[in-house]
């Protein structure tokens, strides 16, 4: 990795993410220019009297720290970041920074104490703690495996969430059979858009359908949207009582009639899970079976 390339791409998210906008003058215009034909010891002196003129300057100083960190002056590289983590000046990468010129100081526990700042303020690159060589010295630290998971918690918070893996024990590829022993199809369900979508594909000789699964955190109820083959719909609203899922709502058919519905998903203890589907032609005063299928793993190839 090269460390310019990535201090660039760090520094243009910052610029995207400043709580403050600052215009850029002619002296910003001249250091970037002169960052940009790697003259660091110029752009540091413009840099420095931008910052002494306009000590609010939050981007002024984070672009000194990149100017220091690229010059090896570590130290001062630190004292600049700080300004612009002061002013909170996109602070993730900001911190990350600041880590990275204190490990490449020889400051580990300093290091790894703002990489949890940068953790705490979302950073979420996970991948990139890994792979930075400025981070090589922290990576047997105890620390670090934690702060690496803090970093994929950012990255992928539904995947720590309880509430998003309520549904898990429907995730896997399926046979399904009738009451009577039947096969009647296969329904492979799958986790998706960082573990916070379960999506639903159900094959079956007499068509199929596709849905979407999710938390909905406003509500704290699971929605589920299926589509049929032949037009229909449905909308489901519910919650994971006792270990089972508990779905009602509305089948909606290609003609545009209406017929409430509900659905349980019951994991078993042999693992097997049973989906059972009802519906009412009276408002909901009674209820009759429409769909009662009991799914078996299927084995892996």
């Amino acid at each position: 990795m090269k460390r310019i390339p990535r201090r660039r791409m760090m520094l243009a998210g910052a610029l995207l993410l400043a709580p403050t906008v600052f215009c850029q003058s002619a002296t910003m215009a001249e250091a970037n220019k002169l960052m940009q034909e790697k003259a660091y010891d110029k752009a540091s002196v413009v840099l420095e009297k931008l910052t002494e003129n306009e000590p609010e300057n939050a981007p002024a100083w984070n672009q000194l720290g990149a100017a220091f960190y690229s010059m090896k002056r570590y130290d001062k590289a630190v004292e600049a970041y700080r300004k612009a983590d002061a002013l909170q000046f996109s602070q993730p990468a900001v911190r990350y920074n600041i880590a990275c010129s204190l490990a490449l100081a020889g400051k580990q526990n300093e290091a790894l104490d703002w990489l949890d700042k940068a953790i705490a303020s979302g950073f979420s690159q996970a991948g990139l703690l890994e792979s930075d060589p400025d981070l090589k010295s922290l990576l047997e630290s105890p620390r670090f495996k934690t702060i690496r998971e803090g970093a994929d918690r950012n990255a992928f918070p539904c995947k720590y969430d309880e509430r998003h893996r309520a549904l898990d024990f429907w995730v896997g590829a399926w046979d399904v059979f009738s009451p009577q022993g039947q096969k009647i199809g296969t329904n492979v369900i799958e986790k998706k858009v960082g573990d916070c979508l379960i999506y639903e594909n159900w094959t079956s000789a007499f068509g199929g359908g596709q849905s979407m699964n999710y938390f909905d955190p406003s509500s704290g109820k699971w929605k589920q949207n299926w589509v049929s083959k032949n037009g229909s719909v449905v909308w489901y609203e519910g919650e994971v009582i006792d270990g089972a899922m508990h779905f009602e709502g509305e089948n909606i058919a290609p003609n545009g009639r209406i017929t409430p519905a509900r659905v349980t998903l019951s994991p078993n203890p042999d693992g097997t899970l049973r989906h059972l589907i009802e519906t009412s032609q009276d408002g909901g005063k009674t209820w009759a079976v429409s769909f009662d299928g009991k799914y078996v793993r299927q084995l892996p190839n």
